[in-house]
């Protein structure tokens, strides 16, 4: 879907994400800005800003360092399947959340 900057917010200082999007499956702006004011949740990472340039949109994202899926997966505190549930459940309650605040 694009590429993924790390970057430095200065006010307040903290580091975000910038997805810069394929300008070929790119939605246009007014859309990308319904992704900013709806979506309030703990299972969905703010969007807190979106933009965009000559040639391409982008958002400006909260960034977690949580690592990769797959170290998600292995943790050795439960087992795979454990987390697979518990990883679902926490991705169905956003879907949910997106889909009644008309995103999804």
């Amino acid at each position: 879907m694009g590429t993924v900057y790390l970057a430095r917010r200065e006010s307040p200082a903290k580091e975000v994400a910038i997805k810069v999007l394929d300008p070929e499956i790119s939605p246009d702006l007014e859309f990308l800005k319904r992704f900013q004011t709806s979506l309030r949740h703990p299972n969905i990472i703010e969007i807190i800003d979106v933009g965009s340039t000559s040639d391409s949109n982008y958002l400006v994202m909260e960034y977690y360092e949580r690592g990769d899926l797959q170290a998600l997966m292995s943790s050795p505190d439960k087992p795979e399947w454990a987390a697979a549930i518990e990883l679902g459940a926490q991705l169905f309650e956003a879907l949910d959340h997106a889909h009644r605040h008309g995103v999804i």
